[in-house]
């Protein structure tokens, strides 16, 4: 029999880890399912657990206080609620009470984790086996006074380390917002006065950075030579190379007119025609930190 367990958040993940290694070997008949150890890695995640959802035959939800509301807890707990009986759906209710849910989750049966409940649970799973599978109330019993004090020391270790973590975050002092605000402004102006001792202009290394022009165009170009693009378009219309906006494209022998106009207009004759080719310069730009 296929047991689905459902889980989210840290102690809710652990009890259900625990069952998972537990209850067989308590029925070996019964195969639970647990999506962190049974989803290949690479598999479609949200299809493995939907085709699992509707061909099992129970299901175990974990319940702990800080998953009572949690999405995938009541999204799990509708599926089950539709593919099986209420009879054949247990909460499991990790220090809480009966009393604290919601939802879908109220319409079943829960279970605590006492001696006592987890008996009721694994004679409940035994019960729901074909008659070749199940155990006599005997060996049941005898296999889980074997295995329960296994179970019991793993739910008391994971309840513990949960504790301890909700105690360690909630004795963390929370940061006064002027606190916060009033380190950022100093470490701004620390960084702003080491800055300033390399010899950065602050207010130059913020400002915008130049346009993006398309490759083989008049700004480009013009870029490429430190000149004001508006200059570069009065030359190149003296030069006869009709252009009017700096988006326009800019051929090799456009350039080429516009070198000999160039040269003609400073009295210098090239004995072999010289193609213009600039390295383009890029600035430094010092990013706020983030």
């Amino acid at each position: 029999m296929n047991v689905f367990l459902s889980w989210s958040g840290s102690l809710s993940h652990e009890v259900a880890k625990a069952l998972a290694q537990w209850i067989p070997q308590v029925i070996q008949a019964v195969k639970p399912w647990l999506s962190s150890q049974d989803i290949e890695k690479g598999a479609r995640w949200f299809g493995d657990i939907g085709a699992t959802l509707s061909s099992t035959e129970f299901g175990i939800i974990c319940l702990t206080a800080s998953n009572l509301t949690a999405p995938w807890i009541l999204f799990e707990a509708g599926a089950l609620s539709k593919s099986l009986d209420q009879a054949r759906v247990c909460p499991l209710l990790v220090n809480v009470k009966n009393a604290d849910l919601v939802g879908p989750l109220t319409q079943f049966n829960t279970s605590g984790i006492g001696r006592d409940d987890m008996r009721g649970l694994v004679s409940t799973l035994n019960a729901r086996l074909p008659p070749e599978h199940k155990r006599s109330d005997a060996l049941l019993d005898e296999a889980f006074k074997v295995w329960w004090p296994h179970l019991e020391a793993k739910l008391a270790a994971a309840i513990d380390s949960a504790q301890q973590t909700e105690a360690k975050e909630r004795s963390i002092p929370k940061r006064k917002a002027d606190d916060v605000l009033d380190e950022i402004l100093e470490l701004t102006r620390k960084t702003t006065h080491h800055l300033t001792r390399l010899g950065l202009d602050i207010d130059a290394a913020f400002q915008p950075s130049l346009p993006i022009y398309p490759l083989g165009s008049v700004g480009e170009f013009a870029q490429q030579l430190n000149k004001p693009v508006d200059v570069l378009l009065e030359q190149l219309n003296r030069a006869g190379v009709k252009k009017t906006a700096p988006g326009a494209p800019l051929t090799e022998t456009e350039k080429q007119k516009l070198l000999a106009y160039l040269q003609a207009s400073h009295g210098t004759v090239a004995g072999e025609r010289k193609r213009i080719s600039i390295s383009r310069k890029y600035s430094t730009v010092i990013k706020p930190r983030e």
